[in-house]
């Protein structure tokens, strides 16, 4: 591979994932995918087949294959939120609260068992977002949370 050009569909010849999945994961994981370590032309943000990526590209997510995959696997299977919350380490009941407030950003399929007033229960489920990203939404909010909870104790205890 040293001399030819490469791109988005050599590398998805040999790890099997949708673009869709390549871009979550990026995004979950906050690795920049659209940087000039990766891509050509960076700022073009449309991704397909024929796109040209850098060695680096290869040298960086190939290593990744089986995360890749378990990733896209893990967003379009059916979960319940114990199984999410056993996956990531995230409680059960914060997983069920983030799914039920984020219902109406998904399609009515996507969710399935709910009760009619938009809740969990025990035979619900979610597919078309992963267990993963669901978590880095969570941690990001309880971080939020956190850092003004203490800038407003803060002020508080400043008066």
């Amino acid at each position: 591979m040293t001399n030819q050009q490469l791109t988005i569909g050599d590398f998805r010849s040999q790890v099997n994932v949708l673009i869709s999945t390549l871009i979550e994961f990026c995004d979950t994981f906050n690795i920049d995918l659209f940087s000039d370590k990766y891509l050509f032309h960076p700022d073009n943000k449309k991704l397909e087949n024929r796109r040209l990526v850098t060695v680096d590209f290869f040298g960086t997510f190939m290593p990744f294959e089986s995360q890749l995959m378990e990733y896209q696997k893990d967003k379009y299977s059916l979960k319940s939120a114990e199984i999410i919350a056993h996956k990531t380490g995230i409680d059960m009941q914060e997983v069920k609260k983030y799914l039920e407030n984020e219902k109406q950003n998904f399609n009515g399929s996507d969710f399935q068992n709910f009760t009619d007033d938009g809740k969990m229960n025990d035979d619900s489920q979610v597919k078309a977002i992963s267990s993963y990203r669901i978590a880095k939404e969570i941690q990001s909010k309880q971080l939020k949370d956190t850092i003004f909870r203490n800038s407003n104790q803060n002020k508080l205890i400043n008066l």
